[in-house]
């Protein structure tokens, strides 16, 4: 589950003491934990969901410190919100993709569609 991925990253940043990246893993594990006491099954939408829902609480208190000029907040949300947006939710969720080689969670995709890779060779499947 993505919570424990999650957790292990906020014992690094801690043991880091990674301020900015504390604040958001905990803010994230709060809205994965209130989602798992709902009672229902959670699945990787609802983990999405709540990632996203992290990222937009960040994204207006941004803008609402920024309008009344408050500008310490503002700098730390700014690396929450980055955090956030850099996190690797598909690796979190699929760890068996990292160990692919070539693998890489923000690689961009091609412009001619997917690419089939045989025996080292690369070929347009689109």
């Amino acid at each position: 589950m993505l919570i424990e991925k999650v957790r292990t990253d906020l014992y690094q940043a801690t043991k880091a003491r990674e301020l900015p990246r504390v604040r958001a893993w905990r803010m994230l594990i709060s809205s994965l934990e209130y989602l798992e006491k709902r009672g229902s099954q959670v699945t990787t939408e609802d983990e999405m969901a709540a990632v996203k829902l992290e990222i937009k609480k960040r994204k207006e208190a941004i803008e609402a410190f920024g309008q009344v000029g408050e500008h310490l907040p503002v700098a730390d949300l700014e690396r929450q919100f980055s955090i956030l947006q850099q996190a690797d939710v598909r690796a979190y969720r699929r760890p068996h993709l990292q160990r692919e080689p070539g693998f890489r969670a923000d690689a961009v995709p091609h412009p001619e569609g997917p690419v089939v890779v045989i025996a080292g060779e690369s070929k347009s499947a689109g």
